[in-house]
């Protein structure tokens, strides 16, 4: 393999170690919080005020108002297992959630959240990052395994431009 393909190689193998790690922990940590939310969370009223939207799904921001009133938080996201597209109309609010500060910001949980699809995607993560890199040493090995020239043998001839050949 060349000087190239090695650097290459060995970019590509730690690319995927910290997508894996970063995709596990972050899932991991999603579905801590939504369990700790629904456990110990602020109990209250989740009114959305705007709809935040990627490629294909939304989510609800707005205002936690606690049930006592004595917790009041805007610009909150609310997380929720329910499928949020574009065209979903906006509830006037949502009752029965639970507040949560997450690295200092603060998130709404439904009662219904269930964090095992967080922990779910975490444990591929996981699983990921523990087998591909791996096969890539493998196969890594297997090519060099394959063009590399036993002790003492002779040059190869070289190819039509001067190289020489394998």
């Amino acid at each position: 393999m060349s000087k190239a393909g090695r650097v290459m190689f060995w970019v590509l193998f730690g690319f995927i170690l910290l997508v894996a790690a970063g995709g596990a922990i972050a899932s991991f940590v999603e579905g801590a919080n939504g369990i700790r939310a629904q456990a110990a969370g602020v109990a209250g009223m989740f009114t959305p005020t705007d709809r935040n939207c990627g490629k294909s799904e939304c989510s609800w921001e707005g205002t936690f108002v606690s049930d006592d009133g004595t917790v009041t938080e805007r610009g909150v996201r609310l997380r929720d297992d329910e499928r949020i597209r574009r065209s979903t109309p906006m509830p006037t609010s949502i009752d029965d959630v639970r507040l949560v500060y997450n690295r200092d910001e603060p998130a709404v949980y439904t009662t219904d959240y269930s964090s095992g699809k967080s922990i779910v995607f975490g444990i591929v993560f996981v699983v990921i990052g523990l087998t591909v890199p791996p096969l890539l040493i493998m196969v890594k090995r297997r090519h060099d395994a394959k063009f590399r020239r036993p002790a003492g043998a002779p040059e190869p001839p070289p190819n039509q431009d001067g190289r020489p050949g394998r």
